[in-house]
């Protein structure tokens, strides 16, 4: 870790969201129906390797449900990156819009399966040439599909990611498994991975684990942190997520 203060990190993640009341889903593999909800998100993420520490804080974002088949979003980030080489340095990252498409709902599925897809693009707006951005317009199209069985759900996720002209395009699979307790509290632990198309060996796989608590009906927060099981360069990545999300006018 290369933050001069190894508990650093974690604080300001904190500071920046304990002083909210509450917060939203944050897995790699994302719910399978589109919100009925209107939302606002702040979000604080960090990733760690041995010689990069890059910290988003804060993420906002907002959802808004267009029908009860479509949901809206766009998500804007501050980043701040610290390297053994420089100091840190911060900016804007790139600007993210959303749209979240229902293809089944478990009520009219005879497996009793809800789907989504959606499409992600990545408007280059933070400076490459910093480590902010990408600089090309990006595109992700994951596709969720999820079961419940009583308290627990599962999800899986399948999807594919392009960069023109980065040479990174990418496979992604994921799998997540969560436990209702109560009306307020859940836990859930997700297997994720990312593999270049071209070379599917390489591949970043993480491990997750995280507890949601929703205080009251219009609220929630949550915090979830995963260690990479394989990484393309071998070398160990530690990722954590904290998040506030509310929702301003509940669907019906």
């Amino acid at each position: 870790m290369l933050f001069p203060n190894p508990g650093r990190p974690a604080a300001i993640l904190l500071a920046g969201l304990c002083a909210q009341d509450a917060v939203a889903q944050g897995y790699t593999v994302g719910g399978a129906r589109p919100s009925a909800d209107t939302k606002l998100k702040l979000h604080a993420e960090l990733t760690d390797t041995p010689h990069k520490d890059n910290l988003v804080l804060p993420k906002l974002g907002a959802v808004v449900p267009v029908s009860p088949d479509l949901e809206m979003g766009v998500d804007v980030a501050l980043r701040h990156i610290h390297t053994a080489e420089a100091p840190r340095s911060s900016g804007v990252g790139d600007v993210e819009l959303k749209a979240k498409f229902g293809l089944a709902r478990a009520a009219g599925s005879a497996l009793g399966i809800d789907a989504a897809a959606e499409l992600k693009i990545s408007l280059p707006v933070g400076s490459e040439r910093r480590g902010f951005g990408e600089g090309r317009i990006g595109f992700k199209l994951p596709v969720t599909f999820a079961r419940r069985f009583g308290a627990i759900e599962v999800g899986a996720l399948v999807g594919l990611q392009h960069v023109p002209a980065r040479n990174k395009d990418m496979v992604l699979a994921g799998l997540l498994m969560t436990r209702e307790f109560g009306a307020r509290w859940k836990v859930g632990a997700e297997v994720a991975t990312e593999m270049r198309m071209r070379r599917l060996g390489e591949q970043e796989l993480m491990a997750n684990a995280g507890l949601r608590f929703a205080p009251n009906d219009r609220s929630e927060l949550f915090i979830i942190g995963g260690r990479a099981l394989a990484s393309r360069d071998g070398k160990p990545i530690i990722k954590f997520k904290l998040g506030f999300e509310i929702k301003l006018r509940r669907g019906k």
